[in-house]
């Protein structure tokens, strides 16, 4: 049948169509399944042939379309919308309806084509036609007309039209027949030929047809003249009383329409809308009698009125829409058409008006879908008849009614401009939805309040269903459907008005909170209803009223949570935050169900696990997801049972269900539920009630249903304990509140004896500890678990352990529990069995929590909990990553194998929490028997630490008495003789607590009382059942007992030399390094507590374990020193240093500042507590080992950074070890700080390290100082050096303060007076002490420069902030500092002093940070005795000299004193140089003394330029002279002068950002400050130098070369290599030499007079010439070499730029504007500029390296326009327009903004007073000063290309007639059109200067060039669009149909198409209209100001 579907012939094709009717009429839903896919198209095909036949075939596909949604379903049928659509476009819409509709006027069905019309030739037959046309008889013209539309619709249709248009360009036979007859019968005729004319597809135009380009434009021309003259005919048909005339003139109308938005526009202007007729055709015609519509208008109305939105633009959509009764029209009539009217209006409505691109208001929108509108969607989106019509009414709605720009929802804070939508319509609209009867209508409805809970709690308050009537039909749907709606409005942001405001909390009565209570609570919904519906017997019922419970519960805990989120957020409100959370609960308290109704449904749950069967599997294998999926069931197996694997719990199936037993309190009256549903509804009911897919209830059970039915319940109950009965306190508020209570009851004790004040002490921790909340008290939940909770389903699994976390007070973030449950010990064998063997992650890490709190509720852990984690370690099983090691056969003989352990271990727990007390007693009197804690003087006071984690100054174990109570029990097993037990059941015991307490050994930082304890607890018993001694008759089950008393005498006795068994045993257990690391980072990268808790525990034992054996090794090392020892040590240390370090790189890698979760930081400052106080790191500090290598008497020679240096070569390599692993982890705690920008949450771990740190450093202080008196004793300080050493390591760590008093206490300990000092070993210790002195003073100065949020990380080892600076000690060590540099001249002491001084000048730019500090340290320096001035001057070195400057600076009165001084010492020095021999006087200063002191002079100098008088200015003026003769002395050897040490400068860390940054640190060194002394010597004196002599100094400056011209001193290739301070010191010589070139070849004063003239002679003038372009030439040589060194930024995408690559570029700048400046000073002297060599090769090496860079562009602008003489500028106008990079950056300029639109018909414009909310300095509309864009590169770069084609084009215009294409062949129209299409059009400084730019090309290039008015004066995209068409129109110029519409219509027609227009823009232009501008501001501009000066 498809095939005969395609045939030609055309009676076959009919015949097949009519025959797939029928077969599609008798219901063959197979035959539509099989072709419905591939038979559409034969319909297209076969209508294109005939029109009877696509009658037929559109008659069959309409079958196929209504009946398609019943085969193959609603979305697969979607496409046919699309189909339809097509099908309508080929036929013509009015077409398909007149003939579907038997219309008179085109009667096509049931006749045939003539034999042979196919063989005519379309010429002879189109001219009998057009003759036959113009008949005046009115059958002749029917019958012509029917037959020309027959033949254009044939296959050959498109042929015929285009010979007719080829015939008649100007389709005079057609305006002959319609002036025929014009104003009499059978004009309609002719109106529905000509409208087939113009809708046919070949007629409209294609951009790729040019042909049908040229017939598009004769028929839109043909189209145009009837709008414009024609018009009136069409009114009178129109007016006519015959619906086929009517008809007919719509069509037309329809037709010219849809031909293009042109045309639509047009129609639309002319078009009288206002005809009283006109809104008549929307009407049905009906006959009294027949029901069918005949001669109907109304499908003719509707389809002139939406050809305006299917083809108008945005702009013309929003004008025609104001017809509003046109369209009201067509709105209003939908529910009384047709599906295919329906679907075909509705398709257009949503896909054209919609949609953001429509720009129709939403206020227009909003009158679109009035109330009418909005009834006949309702009313369609309910049809049973189409299922088409009705999604698509759906979809409709939906977009109508959700989103807020169709102007019905609102959306109160959308900006600029809020949308107060139309709420009471909505609310309208809601309450005629039929929710519970038509899903569309439900969906509509959860879509309407959807995260909106105004229109939520509306709808509730007058919820039409009554919910008290169990018994209606309706009830199950209406809860459904109440539950649904308090979900929805759950969903989306429904608290956003909570986060808008954080500090400022509304309050109980806001509309908004009252709002979402009534949703919590509505109304209707009562306690009462709610009650009796969980209590009803009917089990259906019970679950519609939980499933309404459970959401309201979920909407309060996520109102709750969002509460509690900005709770923690907002401190200063955190008061009405915790009050607002409780009055709501308060409220919505009363108004839910009470508790006890919800534990009394609950009570029955242990009688369902009864009735479980006993053999169920631990998954079952018909199990329905946990998440409501629609997954299929499937089977798990226990092999793969990995991590995260889908979580599958019992079916809800279908079965008969009856009433839950042990129910109390059951409402009567309900009839049973098989006399109301049969099997099959039944779990239909239960899929409504939870929205669970209908394929999960298949194969439902009784049980099933109740276990889904438990699993909600105890959901609801976590929710109930959470927010209702116990809301979780703070930990910090009841640890606080405890230890209140807890120092009371001490103090208590004190009264009563030992005994009894440990009985009632012991009593009181554990009512303390085990506090019930409300809920818990009332029913004990640990009691449902069963002893095998792996029997239950996954989902009730689930549901419980959720529930026993929330009871210990377990949250989301934190998994930490804040309250443990008395007796919940006795429950430890379900945990363990969850822990085990749940193949569900989840539930494994949740069980892991809850064992850990049974194992706390014990009281035994107090002291340690982290302990807990070890005994969990080696049970049989566990694996810290969730694996399982058994395979899937050997599960059950596992289990069995070592079930025994399990049984063990919980019943070890039990003993311990049931004899607590006896336990603890025992841990105390063995503990108290140990040597290691003799002469302990309180029990009382031992207990009380043990038991309440109090840290005190006595012996504190770090373990619990639970191992005295497992080494007991295992005890008792062992010699257990009654056969309980068996042998390989005694073995595993045994081995499993000798596993635990070795490996607890390992992780104690001080292990001599736990193997004292184990010795004692084991020794005898050992002893008499088996020799220690190896022996193979030993009995298995004690030789684990036995290997552990030998561990750990071992550790006691130091006597073993290898690693035990016990590591194989960790490493198999997965919780050794590398799988332990893994797991901490997997629980980090989370970002929060949600993995496994014990984690952070297992990641510390690891670095204890470490430790542990660093510490036996270093032990074993000083018995027997070892290299193999040695190496061990190393791989210990590098173990925990990687452990810390991948930590590290997991957080803060990325550079981005993060906020780490507690669990992470815990973990760090845990570790680092660990290692500060761990054994390993106090014996290297007292017991350092000694190295092979000797230290030296150099080690001391020089500074403590030379020191170190040599000392790490003296260190042995194990200390060396420990000081590393000392460094790594407080380097990564100081980054972690650093990252952090609170340690609130961990605030007592950060106590505990700070503890553990100060007590670190006092520590290492009382070494020091031990050792220092020891080495004063014996006169050497070598063996102090390990301790230095370490000290350096550390000292960036310590306390100034506490520095200082350690210097104080070194320098108190020394003889200062003792003259023979320096030749002791003491001078040794002063230059100790200065050292240390040196790094507080630095410190300090650091601390005073660094803003505060960099300094936070010191701060908290420093601790400055808790006390008072001691002013006191620095003073004292200051002057003490003074004493020993002027009494020793100590290069270390005078380099303190400089120190010490650099803090006052710190304080200087300190603001207000530290203010008491600041004074306290400038009054100290201020006081510095005038002696110190006198030393400094006489005695000159460059420390000194600094001394001087630092102090000058900062003290006036010192600055004064120097005055005098210095003009003694140079008055001496010009009168002794008579006396001179090479510059240097035996009782004066050198030159190079003089140099060091020029800072300080220079400064001096510029603070007396201000006074008056005669003697100041005669000094002045000989303080110029001297220090300038001097200096060009030592500059005539400039190389070996200025590369001296004393001009070195060093890095202080700081590196400059900016050039600027750069050139004031070169400026402030010794050598910036001498070229500036030299600027102030040439400005005094301006004939200093003769022209002879400044030539000489550049000669020697700047030598001739023949390897290289440049000023770099240096191979550039050497750069690479060299270090940051080489760098900046080459780059300050060589910003020196620039600067002292630039002055002797350009002086300053350029006054020609007649001494001058004279000596400018002809050939001194031209020497100087000549040096000047030499030194531009070096100058451009050098900036060249670097910039091919460095590349630009963009060349380094995606590379590391080191501080060397920043330098050199700010260098660069620095070059490129002295060579601006340079050839700005060049154009005052005589020189022909032109013929300058260096300015092409500037010009080439610009554009070739630094095109992207605009300071490089900028440049070369400025130097062209300087040097505008000369052909130069066009071979750079050459090089700029054939740059690969020109076009691509002209092409990314900015367009105008987003909202630009095309057409004279645009959105309307907003209130203005509405754009007055934003403030009037933001003109990013206009272009005007918008920062973000001005700043970026990407701007800049395009701004500065445009202006340098500017600049370029500007000279040659000015200096002569300039042709581009003749002089450079440039095509200028090209060029023209690029700017052009880049033009922006705004008072933008960019639009502007390519405005400007377009108007000097247009002026150069009149005759030639493209006019900006050629292209209508349209710019941007409108231009390329513009250009576009006109190639088309020139490709077509040889048409001759092409004249056919005169040129200005269609320019004027093209320009009112694509005009570009930004409403916005226009409303800004208003507001911020430029009246300051004028008309030469905005036009050519300026051409003065193209160069800016650069600064």
């Amino acid at each position: 049948m498809r095939r005969n579907l395609t045939l030609v012939e055309i009676k076959l094709g009919s015949d097949v169509s009519r025959e797939f009717i029928k077969s599609l009429r008798g219901h063959a839903d197979g035959l539509l399944h099989e072709y419905v896919l591939g038979s559409v198209q034969s319909f297209y095909k076969l209508g294109s042939f005939d029109t009877a036949t696509g009658v037929a075939s559109a008659k069959a596909m309409r079958m196929v379309f209504n009946k398609g949604l019943g085969v193959l379903g609603r979305n697969r049928c979607c496409w046919l919308i699309g189909e339809v659509e097509t099908c309508r476009v080929w036929f013509g819409y009015g077409m398909v309806l007149a003939m579907e509709d038997g219309n008179e006027s085109i009667e096509f069905e049931g006749e045939e084509l003539p034999e042979g019309v196919m063989k005519v030739s379309h010429e002879a037959k189109l001219k009998e036609l057009l003759r036959n046309l113009t008949s005046v008889e009115i059958k002749l013209c029917s019958d012509v007309s029917k037959e020309f539309i027959k033949l254009l619709r044939g296959h050959a249709g498109g042929e015929m039209l285009r010979e007719y248009v080829k015939t008649s360009c100007k389709c005079s036979e057609l305006l002959q027949a319609w002036k025929l007859r014009q104003g009499k019968p059978g004009l309609s005729y002719v109106l529905s030929l000509i409208s087939a004319i113009l809708s046919h597809p070949d007629g409209i135009c294609k951009s790729n047809d040019m042909e049908g380009i040229a017939i598009s434009r004769v028929l839109d021309k043909f189209a145009r003249l009837i709008i414009e003259e024609k018009l009136g005919d069409v009114y009178r048909e129109l007016n006519s009383k015959e619906a086929k005339c009517q008809n007919a003139a719509l069509l037309l109308l329809a037709s010219i329409v849809r031909r293009g938005s042109g045309l639509a526009s047009d129609v639309a202007k002319s078009f009288d809308f206002k005809l009283p007729v006109f809104l008549k055709f929307a009407e049905y015609k009906r006959k009294k009698i027949e029901t069918k519509r005949k001669h109907s208008t109304r499908r003719s109305f509707v389809g002139f009125a939406m050809s305006f939105l299917e083809v108008g633009k945005p702009g013309l959509l929003r004008w025609v829409l104001q017809q509003k009764e046109m369209y009201f029209g067509v709105l209003r009539g939908l529910g009384n058409d047709d599906n295919e009217t329906v679907v075909y209006v509705l398709s257009t409505l949503r896909d054209r008006i919609l949609v953001p691109e429509s720009l129709v208001s939403p206020g227009l929108r909003s009158v679109l879908f009035g109330s009418v509108t909005l009834d006949q969607l309702i009313s369609l989106s309910g049809r049973e008849d189409s299922e088409v019509a009705a999604e698509l009414a759906h979809s409709v709605m939906v977009i109508a009614c959700t989103d807020p720009s169709n102007g019905l929802m609102p959306d109160l804070n959308r900006h600029p401009t809020p949308l107060r939508g139309n709420p009471k319509r909505l609310l309208g609209v809601m309450k005629k939805l039929k929710a519970t009867q038509i899903d569309y209508h439900r969906d509509l409805l959860l879509a309407i309040v959807k995260g909106k809970p105004s229109f939520g709690s509306a709808y509730m308050d007058e919820f039409p269903y009554n919910l008290e009537d169990h018994a209606s039909p309706t009830w199950f749907a209406a809860v459904s459907l109440a539950a649904s709606l308090i979900s929805s409005v759950g969903s989306g942001m429904p608290f956003a008005f909570l986060n808008s405001h954080p500090d400022n909390p509304p309050s109980l009565n806001n509309p908004d909170v009252q709002r979402v209570i009534k949703c919590i609570v509505p109304r209707p919904f009562t306690r009462l209803v709610v009650n009796k519906g969980l209590l009803h017997t009917n089990s259906l019922v019970k679950h519609g009223a939980l499933r309404l419970l459970s959401e309201e519960l979920k909407l309060l805990d996520s109102f709750i949570t969002t509460i509690e989120n900005n709770l923690c957020s907002s401190n200063q409100t955190i008061h009405k935050w915790v009050s607002l959370k409780q009055d709501i609960l308060n409220e919505v308290r009363i108004l839910l169900p009470d508790t006890q109704v919800l534990l009394s449904l609950l009570s029955s749950l242990s009688t369902h696990y009864k009735n479980l069967d006993p053999c169920l599997k631990r998954i079952s294998e018909s199990e329905i997801m946990l998440e409501q999926s629609a997954n299929p069931v499937k089977k798990l197996k226990t092999d793969t049972a990995n991590e995260d694997m889908d979580i599958l719990v019992s079916g809800v199936c279908s079965s008969p269900v009856i009433a839950l037993p042990g129910d109390v309190e059951v409402v009567e009256g309900m009839h049973d539920v098989d006399e109301l549903i049969n099997e099959d509804d039944h779990a239909k009911v239960i899929a409504d009630i939870w929205g669970l897919p209908e394929c999960s209830m298949r194969g439902m059970t009784i049980k099933d249903e109740e276990t889904h039915f438990y699993s909600k319940l105890l959901d609801a109950l976590k929710i109930y304990h959470l927010h209702l009965i116990c809301p979780v306190v703070s930990h910090s508020h009841r640890h606080l509140s405890w230890a209140a209570s807890l120092q009371k009851q001490i103090v208590m004790l004190e009264n009563f004896s030992r005994a009894i004040g440990l009985q009632v002490l012991f009593y009181m921790l554990n009512s303390w500890r085990t506090m019930p909340g409300a809920l818990e008290g009332s029913f004990n939940f640990f009691k449902l678990l069963p002893s095998n909770p792996l029997t239950l389903p996954t989902i009730l699994q689930q549901s419980l352990i959720s529930l026993l976390m929330e009871l210990l007070g377990c949250s989301s973030k934190c998994k930490v529990p804040v309250r443990t449950p008395s007796l919940m010990y006795k429950n430890m064998q379900p945990f363990i069995n969850l822990l085990l063997y749940s193949p569900i992650q989840d539930i494994k890490d949740q069980a892991y929590i809850l064992a850990q709190a049974a194992m706390l509720s014990t009281g035994a852990f107090d002291k340690n909990p982290s302990e807990i984690g070890a005994w969990f370690l080696f049970l049989p099983g566990y694996s810290s990553t969730g694996s399982f090691f058994v395979g899937d056969q050997g599960v059950e003989v596992f289990q069995n194998s070592t079930s025994v352990v399990f049984s063990f271990f919980c019943d070890v727990v039990s003993t311990i929490g049931n004899n607590l007390i006896k336990y603890w007693d025992l841990f105390r009197c063995h503990t108290y028997r140990l040597k290691c804690v003799e002469g302990n003087p309180s029990l009382i006071g031992f207990c009380l630490l043990a038991s309440l984690q109090v840290l005190a100054a006595y012996v504190s174990p770090e373990f619990s008495p639970f191992i005295i109570c497992v080494l007991e029990k295992c005890l008792r097993v062992l010699s257990s003789k009654s056969g309980t037990f068996s042998l390989p059941e005694k073995s595993v015991i045994s081995l499993y607590v000798s596993n635990t307490i070795k490996y607890l050994l390992q992780t104690q930082v001080e292990t001599g009382l736990l193997c004292s304890l184990v010795d004692l607890l084991l020794s005898k018993r050992i002893e008499d059942n088996c020799s220690l001694v190896g022996n193979a008759q030993d009995l298995c089950e004690w030789r684990p007992l036995k290997n552990l008393l030998i561990f750990s005498r071992g550790i006691e006795n130091r006597h073993f030399c290898c690693f035990s068994s016990i590591e194989r045993k960790v490493a198999h257990a997965d919780c050794y390094c590398v799988n332990i690391l893994d797991e901490v980072k997997r629980v980090v990268s989370r970002g929060s507590d949600t993995g496994l808790v014990g984690a952070t525990d297992n990641f510390i034992s690891s670095v204890l374990i470490g430790l542990f054996w660093f510490h036996q090794i270093q032990l074993l090392y000083r018995t027997k020193p070892l290299v193999e020892f040695e190496q061990l040590s190393g791989s210990c240390s590098i173990l925990i240093e990687n452990f810390l370090a991948q930590l590290k790189v997991e957080q803060l890698d990325s550079g981005v500042e993060i906020l780490l979760p507690p669990s992470s930081i815990q973990c760090i400052l845990e570790s680092a507590r660990i290692v500060l106080s761990h054994p390993v790191l106090m014996l290297s500090l007292e017991c350092p080992l000694t190295s092979s290598k000797d230290f030296t008497e150099e080690i001391f020679g020089d500074s403590l950074e030379n020191f170190h240096v040599l000392a790490r070569l003296g260190i042995h390599k194990m200390d060396h070890h420990v000081l590393n692993l000392l460094t790594t982890i407080l380097d990564h705690l100081l980054t972690f700080c650093s990252a952090q920008r609170s340690l609130v949450e961990v605030d007592q771990e950060h106590e505990c390290f700070l503890k553990a740190f100060k007590a670190l450093v006092k520590k290492l202080n009382l070494i020091f100082r031990d050792r220092f008196d020891r080495c004063i004793k014996i006169g050497d300080l070598k063996p102090l050096a390990p301790t230095l050493y370490v000290l350096h390591a550390l000292i960036h760590l310590i306390s100034p303060l506490e520095l200082l008093e350690l210097v104080l206490w070194m320098f108190s300990r020394i003889d200062h007076i003792d003259s023979t000092l320096l030749e002791s070993s003491q001078s040794v210790a002063v230059s100790v002490g200065l050292w240390i002195a040196g790094c507080a003073f630095d410190m300090l100065s650091a601390y005073l420069q660094q803003p505060y949020t960099k300094g936070i990380s010191y701060g908290v080892f420093w601790g400055l902030e808790e006390k008072s600076f001691d002013v006191l000690l620095f003073e004292n060590i200051y002057f003490q500092v003074i004493e020993i540099a002027m009494r020793f001249e100590l290069d270390v002491a005078d380099l303190c002093l400089q120190k010490a001084v650099n803090i006052a000048n710190k304080c200087k730019i300190t603001k207000n940070r530290c203010l008491p500090l600041s004074m306290d340290v400038s009054r100290v320096i201020l006081s510095t005795p005038i002696k110190v001035l006198s030393y400094c001057i006489q005695q000159t070195s460059m420390t000194r000299a600094n001394i001087l400057f630092l102090l000058t600076e900062v003290s006036p009165f010192h600055l004064s004193v120097f005055g005098r001084l210095f003009s003694d010492v140079m008055n001496k020095y010009s009168l002794s140089k008579g006396k001179a021999i090479n510059g240097t006087f035996s009782d004066t200063l050198s030159d190079d003394n003089f140099v060091m002191l020029l800072p300080t002079a220079l400064l001096y100098l510029n603070s007396t330029s201000v006074k008056n008088g005669e003697p100041f200015a005669k000094f002045i003026e000989n303080a110029y002279s001297f220090y300038g003769k001097l200096l060009l002395r030592n500059f005539s050897n400039w190389k070996s002068y200025v590369s001296g040490d004393m001009f070195k400068v060093e890095c202080t860390g700081f590196l400059p950002s900016s050039m600027e940054e750069l050139l004031n640190l070169l400026s402030d060194s010794l050598l910036g400050k001498s070229i500036l002394m030299l600027r102030y010597y040439f400005a005094s004196n301006g004939d200093a130098l003769k022209l002879k002599k400044r030539l000489k100094f550049f000669v020697s400056v700047c030598p001739c070369s023949s390897a290289h011209d440049d000023l770099l001193d240096c191979d550039v290739s050497e750069i690479d290599a060299y270090s940051l301070d080489q760098s900046l010191n080459l780059v300050n010589r060589l910003v020196a030499k620039i600067y002292f070139c630039s002055m002797i070849l350009f002086p300053m004063d350029n006054k020609e007079d007649e001494s001058t003239k004279e000596i400018h002679s002809e050939m001194g003038s031209n020497k100087e010439h000549l040096s000047r372009i030499r030194f531009m030439n070096v100058l451009v040589q050098t900036w060249e070499l670097i910039i091919k060194k460095f590349p630009s930024n963009s060349d380094y995408s995606g590379k590391v730029l080191g501080p060397n690559y920043f330098l050199f570029r700010f260098l660069e700048g620095f070059i490129l504007r002295n060579i601006l400046e340079l050839t700005r000073e060049m154009r005052n002297y005589p020189t022909k500029l032109n013929s300058l060599p260096f300015i092409e090769q500037l010009a080439r090496s610009s554009l070739l390296y630094r095109f992207g860079d605009p300071a490089t562009l900028k440049m070369l602008r400025g130097v062209l326009y300087l040097l505008s003489e000369g052909n130069l500028h066009i071979l750079v106008l050459q090089l700029l327009l054939g740059h690969s990079q020109f076009a691509p950056t002209i092409l990314s300029v900015s367009q105008s903004s987003v909202g630009s639109q095309f057409g004279v018909i645009f959105r309307p414009m907003e209130s203005i007073l509405r754009l007055l909310t934003i403030s009037s300095t933001d003109r990013s509309a206009l272009g005007e000063e918008n920062s973000s864009q001005k700043t970026s590169d990407l701007y800049i770069k395009q701004l500065e290309v445009v202006k340098l084609l500017r600049t370029l084009l500007h000279i040659k215009v000015r200096q002569c007639d300039f042709d581009l294409e003749k002089d450079i062949g440039v095509n200028s129209r090209e060029l023209l059109f690029l700017l052009l299409s880049s033009y922006g059009a705004t008072l933008d400084e960019l639009d502007l200067e390519i405005y400007n730019l377009m108007l000097d090309i247009e002026s150069a290039n009149e005759p030639s060039s493209g006019s900006i008015a050629e292209m209508d004066y349209l710019w941007g995209s409108a231009a390329i669009r513009i250009r576009k068409e006109r190639e088309e129109e020139q490709v077509l110029s040889s048409d001759k149909t092409n004249d056919v519409e005169p040129v200005e219509d269609r320019r004027r027609s093209q320009f009112r198409e694509n005009l570009p227009i930004d409403p916005k823009m226009c409303a800004y232009a208003v507001l911020h209209f430029p009246y300051d501008r004028t008309v030469g501001e905005v036009g050519y501009g300026n051409s003065g100001n193209m160069v800016e000066v650069i600064a």
